[in-house]
């Protein structure tokens, strides 16, 4: 089965200072120089070929790098169903040049208040989340809310629905799978965060409240399917294998990706199998990893992929009336 989406991280360089995510203190992840936009044209070409489904530009903040809307008019030109994650910070500034051509636009939003949300990220941001999405709304985008749910977070779950259904916007509720000392949700928090995703304005996957119960990826018996389902793209255009924990998994593109692919074979069978794999819920991956293998995680992903469309074309349905 080939894989079915991509990660291309566009930058590691990130505004934010978030609790929660490494990404801008990881001196491993780190590059001499980023591809330019041709280089990066080349690549989304490859992944159209392959018959990617879904690609998600992330980072880093992805509103850093500066060619962003060439990026994503030629992925549009071209075919590319493509989402796009940004902590609003410059979303003011730039959201009129990538207006039109992201299928998904997602905001993060973690807390319900200034204070909060601020303090956990480091950076004064719940103000610019506010007048993205006033502005976004303007330009005809529905944006999702990110909400990264974590043990404390997730208490104000009920105050994150309302801004979610005052905005007339989808929250999705993401469980944090990096966060130093995580080792998931106990099985009452589930239970709190699946009695509101029946709310019309919220979604989750269930797939992945029922994975948390089991405490991860095990390394005896990997359920992740990383390096099959999804092709992980660095900053500076190597492929990174079996996924993104890996930072000694970089590989460079030799003649193509799906030529280097193949020829990766030793390190794409790890997958699931490393030290680092062991209790790993890191979302990008585990959830395409559930359409490879028919079990109750393939069942509920299904399910959940057709609520979260549901909902969505409800609310853009909505926008319109």
């Amino acid at each position: 089965m080939r894989p079915i989406a991509a990660q291309y991280y566009l930058t590691y360089n990130c505004n934010d200072r978030c609790e929660f995510c490494g990404m801008w203190r990881d001196s491993e992840h780190r590059v001499e120089r980023e591809s330019d936009l041709n280089e990066i044209k080349g690549i989304l070409a490859q992944l159209k070929s392959l018959g990617i489904a879904y690609l998600d530009l992330t980072g880093g903040e992805p509103l850093l790098k500066d060619d962003l809307p060439e990026i994503l008019k030629f992925s549009r030109e071209i075919g590319l169903t493509t989402g796009l994650t940004t902590n609003c910070i410059l979303f003011p500034e730039r959201g009129r040049e990538i207006a039109g051509n992201v299928d998904r636009l997602v905001f993060s939003l973690d807390f319900p208040t200034a204070e909060e949300h601020d303090r956990i990220r480091g950076v004064a941001s719940f103000e610019r989340v506010m007048e993205s999405i006033e502005l976004a709304r303007s330009l005809g985008a529905s944006p999702i809310i990110n909400f990264t749910a974590t043990r404390e977070s997730v208490r104000f779950l009920p105050e994150m629905v309302d801004v979610a259904r005052e905005n007339k916007l989808l929250l999705w509720i993401n469980p944090v799978y990096d966060f130093e000392g995580l080792h998931g949700f106990d099985p009452e928090t589930i239970s709190h965060i699946k009695y509101y995703g029946w709310n019309p304005n919220v979604e989750f996957n269930l797939a992945a409240l029922e994975f948390m119960k089991t405490f991860g990826n095990r390394r005896e018996r990997p359920r992740c399917r990383a390096a099959s389902s999804t092709v992980t793209i660095s900053p500076d255009g190597h492929l990174i294998i079996p996924c993104f924990k890996n930072s000694k998994g970089k590989v460079k593109i030799e003649g193509s990706i799906k030529e280097t692919l193949e020829k990766s074979g030793d390190a794409a069978s790890s997958q699931g199998r490393l030290d680092i794999c062991d209790g790993c819920m890191m979302w990008p991956y585990m959830i395409p990893s559930f359409f490879y293998k028919v079990d109750k995680f393939f069942v509920l992903n299904i399910w959940s992929l057709i609520r979260l469309y549901w909902k969505e074309y409800r609310i853009k349905k909505g926008e319109k009336q």
